[in-house]
């Protein structure tokens, strides 16, 4: 397990910097439930597993994972950048779901939010 973390490390510390060069192929904006003003802006990069999130006017480089369902970015490499502090997840019912895993990590979503794809 140690060896595969290392292995995703490297792989993170190689493709961050062709990540900016990348084509954005998709955009979602994100809002809470009753509210227009956007919290989230997340991308997915040509080829589908590199993307940004931008929040609060600031914009991290994110990997994405997903599928028909559901779309996921991971963001926020923690101090020791083994993990990640955040994640964005989108289901195919455009219903968002922000973790914040700074305090721990828990299935229960640190916010919930109304996603389209624009």
């Amino acid at each position: 397990m140690k060896y595969l973390k290392n292995i995703i490390l490297l792989f993170a510390f190689l493709a961050i910097p062709c990540i900016a060069k990348s084509e954005v192929i998709e955009t979602w904006e994100c809002t809470e439930p009753k509210n227009t003003e956007i919290l989230f802006i997340a991308q997915v990069n040509k080829g589908g597993e590199t993307g940004q999130i931008k929040v609060d006017n600031i914009t991290h480089d994110a990997f994405v994972d997903g599928s028909v369902y559901y779309k996921r970015w991971d963001f926020g490499l923690d101090e020791s950048c083994t993990t990640y502090n955040y994640a964005l997840v989108i289901k195919s019912e455009d219903k968002g779901l922000y973790f914040d895993f700074t305090q721990g990590y828990t299935v229960e979503p640190s916010q919930r939010l109304r996603c389209k794809n624009i």
